[in-house]
This record gives structure tokens, C-alpha cells and sequence, in this order.
């Protein structure tokens, strides 16, 4: 059996949010990492698997 890994966002805003989450992070890796820096990654990165999960928890589930 294979697994679907198909996530369907229901509201824009989910992915306006979760792409600019994603950018915002890869703005971040291109900074100097000191502390700041990698503490802020590392939250952002934390928020971004959060509203992934919370987004795959809201996805219709598609048939496979």
C-alpha cells in the first residue's frame, strides 16, 4: 500500500503563511550565524512544523 503524501490547503492564506514562514527561514540561513540567528532559525523552523501539522490535520485526505 502506498502512502499519499498529498497535503490539500483549503484556505490561501495557509499557504501564503507557510510559504513565507519558508522564506523567512532561508533569509535567515544566509545571516551570520551567531546565536541570535540560530535560535531564531530553530523557532521558525519549530512554528513551521507546527502549521504543517495543524495544516495536515485540517487536509482532505485524497483517495490513493
Amino acid at each position: 500500500m502506498t502512502q499519499n503524501n498529498i497535503i490539500w490547503m483549503k484556505s490561501r492564506s495557509d499557504w501564503f503563511v507557510m510559504n513565507m514562514v519558508k522564506q523567512h527561514i532561508a533569509a535567515l540561513k544566509k545571516l551570520p550565524q551567531d546565536a541570535d540567528t540560530i535560535e531564531a532559525i530553530s523557532r521558525n523552523e519549530a512554528a513551521l512544523r507546527s502549521f504543517f501539522e495543524d495544516i495536515k490535520g485540517r487536509s482532505t485526505p485524497l483517495a490513493a
